[in-house]
């Protein structure tokens, strides 16, 4: 019946200091109050945990606050641990971008270059793929480099139209495409 005694007295006591831990619990962690309420629950735990330890008569408030001193000090402790090394966002820097999209465009692109024209697949590929450069072509070719411009015109548009006749859409780096939405976006401008 002592002892029953005992922990009322000593629950009652731990309350009265409950204020004065949050405002302590508060200033050590400087505006994270979840860190600041899990110190003082933490506090409160080892407290009533300890009581026995606790000598009656002497300041609660005192042993309550090196409770929460020493909790606080093993918090920084153990977040020094967990983080050796190690700077934020460091799991954002392991993903690597997924390539199947490009792929899936690279194939479907090729397809539609081996249905085009072989005049305007040779001349996608000179610009397109190998970059050269306008005067380089229109040379060889004998012809006016606004010829060469309105051949590549004419050739990215039968590519586009190539592309719209493919089944089920054409899948575009970024972004797959349904054949109606596919004569809104240009290929190669």
């Amino acid at each position: 019946m002592t002892l029953n005694l005992v922990s009322t007295s000593f629950t009652g006591d731990l309350m009265d200091e409950v204020a004065q831990l949050r405002r302590s619990a508060r200033r050590r962690a400087a505006g994270h109050d979840d860190l600041a309420d899990d110190l003082v629950q933490e506090t409160l735990m080892r407290a009533w945990t300890y009581r026995d330890r606790f000598t009656e008569g002497t300041n609660l408030g005192a042993w309550l606050h090196t409770i929460l001193r020493n909790t606080h000090i093993s918090h920084i402790r153990k977040a020094r641990r967990e983080r050796v090394g190690l700077d934020a966002g460091w799991e954002q820097r392991l993903v690597s971008p997924a390539s199947q999209e490009d792929h899936l465009a690279l194939i479907e692109v090729a397809a539609a270059l081996n249905r085009l024209p072989a005049a305007d697949r040779a001349i996608l590929i000179a610009l397109g793929i190998e970059d050269r450069a306008h005067e380089d072509i229109a040379l060889e070719a004998g012809c006016a480099m606004g010829t060469v411009r309105s051949r590549l015109s004419r050739a990215r548009i039968r590519l586009r139209d190539v592309l719209e006749e493919l089944p089920g859409g054409i899948c575009l780096p970024g972004r797959i495409m349904s054949p109606s939405d596919a004569g809104q976006r240009r290929i190669g401008t």
